[in-house]
C-alpha cells in the first residue's frame, strides 16, 4: 500500500528532475517551470496545481505554469484566482490555507490544524528580498490527510521552484557578464592593429583620418560603415581616444548576442532585484554596438530614443532613468536602403558618419600594411622573415575581400610555414594564389598542384561538415565568398568522389 510518505518522495524526486537545478542555457527556466505542476499528478486526489510568479513590470502575481488532471498541462489558469486574493497569499510569507470563498480573506494561522479552513493550499516561493510568487494546490491526500502535513510538503515544493528560478537567473547574469569581458578583451587585441588608421598614404586612407577627427570633435552619435574586417570597432574606439570622453568607458554591445535588450538597458528581474545595463556601465562614456544591423527593431527604437534623449527604462521598470552615454553604430551595410533598425533611425537625427574604406580602395598601401604586420608576428615569433619578390607581389594582387583581418591571419599563417629567414611563394595561402586578380607569372612551377591541392581540401572540408558552406569556410580560414566562388570555380558538387 502507497503511503502519504512514499507519494512525497515520488513528487519530489520528479520535481527535481523536471526543473533541474543545474543552470542549462538551452533550456530556459520558463520551459522547466512549465513542466512542475504536472508532477503533483502523482497524488491520486490532487485535480488541479498552478504556479503563480510576480510579473516584474506590474509587480502583480501572473500565472506561468497550471496542471489539470483531465487536460494535463494547460496554458489557462485552473483556479481562476484574483489578484488580490493570490496578493494577500504572497504576503502570508509561507505555507497557506485559501478557504472555499475566493472573494473571503486569507485563512488565519491556525488553518493547518483545522481541515474545514480551508479548500486550496499554497505556499509563496521563497526569493532573498520577496517572494517570487506563489505554489497553489488542491489537497493533496484528500480528507484523508493532515493539512499542517500537506503545507509543508508544499513549502519544501516552493522552495525547489524557487531555487530553479534564482539559479537560472544567476546563470544567465553569468553568461552576459562573461560575454562582455569576451568583448572587451577582443577589442583589446585589436589595438595592436592601430595600423588600420594609420599606415599608408593613400587618399582613401586621409579622408578616413578626416572623418575621425570631425567624429571625435563633436559628441553626436556615429554610424561606422565598412566590409567585413576592416576594423570598425577600433574605428570606434580611435574616435573616442581622441575625443573629451577619452577617460570615461568604451563599451561593447554585441547586438546579435542573447537578451541584447536586457543586456542593453538592464531589466527587473524574475526575483524583484533590479540589474543593471550596459548603459549603466558606459554612463559618461562610449557605447559601442557591433553588427548594429542585428539589433531587434523594439530594441534599436528605444536605444534610438536614449541617443535623442538621454532616457532610458530598463525592461520590466517603468521608472525613467537617465545617462550621458554616445552611441556608435558600426555597421557592414554599405547601402543605405538595406541598413537596419537602429542605423535608420539614427540617421533620423543628427550623427557623423564614417566610411572605412577595404583594402581593395587603397591598394597603395599594401606594401606597408604587410610590412606592419610582418613586424607584429616578429615580436611574437622572435624573428622577422622576408618576403621573396614573387610572394610580395603576390600578397600585393591579392584583393583581400576580408580586409585588415584577412591580410593580418594571412601573413601570420605565412610566417608559420615558412623558413626562419624567407617567406617565399610556397609558403603564401593556397587561396591568395588562386584568385583571377593573380597573374599567373607569379605563381610557382607547380601551381596546378596547388591548385589540385585546394581543391581537394575544399571538397573534403565540405563533405566533413555535410555541405554547410559556413562551417567548413570557417575550418579552412575562409569568407563566405571566397569559398563560394572556388566551389563554382572548381565546379565542385555534393557526393562527387574526393579524387576528381
Amino acid at each position: 500500500m502507497t503511503t502519504h510518505n512514499d507519494l512525497k518522495t515520488t513528487v519530489l524526486l520528479d520535481l527535481a528532475r523536471r526543473i533541474e537545478l543545474l543552470p542549462d542555457p538551452q533550456r530556459p527556466a520558463d520551459r522547466a517551470l512549465g513542466e512542475t505542476p504536472a508532477a503533483f499528478g502523482a497524488f491520486p486526489d490532487l485535480d488541479r496545481a498552478a504556479v503563480y510568479l510576480i510579473d516584474p513590470g506590474t509587480g502583480a502575481p501572473v500565472l506561468r505554469a497550471a496542471f489539470s488532471r483531465r487536460e494535463g498541462i494547460v496554458g489557462e489558469d485552473p483556479f481562476g484566482l484574483g489578484e488580490g486574493l493570490l496578493g494577500r497569499a504572497l504576503a502570508a510569507k509561507g505555507p497557506f490555507c485559501l478557504p472555499p470563498l475566493a472573494d473571503a480573506p486569507v485563512a488565519s494561522p491556525d488553518c493547518p490544524d483545522n481541515p474545514e479552513a480551508g479548500t486550496l493550499l499554497g505556499a509563496s516561493l521563497p526569493g532573498a528580498r520577496a517572494p517570487l510568487g506563489v505554489l497553489v494546490a488542491e489537497r493533496l491526500f484528500g480528507d484523508a490527510g493532515s493539512p499542517a502535513e500537506e503545507l509543508e510538503f508544499l513549502a519544501l515544493a516552493a522552495l525547489l521552484i524557487a531555487r530553479r528560478l534564482e539559479i537560472n537567473q544567476a546563470a544567465r547574469a553569468e553568461r552576459r557578464a562573461l560575454r562582455r569581458e569576451i568583448l572587451s578583451l577582443r577589442e583589446k587585441v585589436s589595438e595592436s592593429f592601430h595600423y588600420v588608421v594609420s599606415v599608408g598614404q593613400s587618399r582613401a586612407l586621409e579622408q578616413l583620418g578626416a572623418a575621425i577627427e570631425t567624429a571625435a570633435l563633436g559628441d553626436a552619435p556615429v554610424v561606422i560603415r565598412g566590409g567585413p574586417g576592416t576594423g570598425k570597432g577600433l574605428v570606434a574606439r580611435v574616435v573616442h581616444e581622441l575625443s573629451a570622453r577619452a577617460r570615461r568607458p568604451f563599451t561593447l554591445l554585441d547586438a546579435a548576442g542573447e537578451d541584447a535588450a536586457i543586456e542593453l538597458f538592464g531589466a527587473l528581474s524574475e526575483t524583484g532585484q533590479s540589474e543593471r545595463g550596459l548603459l549603466d556601465h558606459a554612463d559618461g562614456g562610449v557605447l559601442c554596438v557591433h553588427d548594429a544591423d542585428a539589433l531587434a527593431d523594439g530594441a534599436a527604437q528605444r536605444l534610438a530614443a536614449f541617443a535623442a534623449t538621454g532616457a532610458y527604462a530598463r525592461s520590466g521598470d517603468d521608472r525613467t532613468r537617465r545617462a550621458d552615454v554616445r552611441i556608435m553604430a558600426a555597421t557592414t551595410t554599405l547601402d543605405e536602403n538595406r541598413d537596419g533598425a537602429l542605423v535608420r533611425a539614427l540617421r533620423a537625427g543628427r550623427f557623423e558618419r564614417i566610411r572605412v574604406p577595404s583594402l581593395a580602395e587603397r591598394p597603395e598601401d599594401l606594401p606597408a600594411l604587410i610590412d606592419y604586420a610582418l613586424s607584429n608576428q616578429a615580436r611574437r615569433l622572435g624573428r622577422k622573415p622576408r618576403l621573396t619578390q614573387k610572394a610580395l607581389q603576390a600578397l600585393q594582387d591579392y584583393d583581400w575581400p576580408g580586409n585588415i583581418r584577412e591580410l593580418e591571419e594571412a601573413v601570420a599563417k605565412a610566417c608559420v610555414t615558412g623558413g626562419e629567414e624567407r617567406i617565399d611563394i610556397t609558403d603564401i595561402p593556397p587561396h591568395i594564389l588562386q584568385t583571377p586578380a593573380a597573374p599567373a607569372e607569379h605563381l610557382p612551377e607547380d601551381a596546378a598542384g596547388l591548385r589540385a591541392m585546394e581543391r581537394l581540401q575544399i571538397l573534403d572540408a565540405l563533405e566533413r561538415h555535410g555541405w554547410i558552406q559556413s562551417r567548413a569556410a570557417r575550418e579552412l580560414g575562409l569568407s563566405l565568398r571566397q569559398i563560394g566562388y572556388r566551389i563554382k570555380k572548381y565546379g565542385l558538387k555534393k557526393g562527387e568522389p574526393p579524387a576528381a
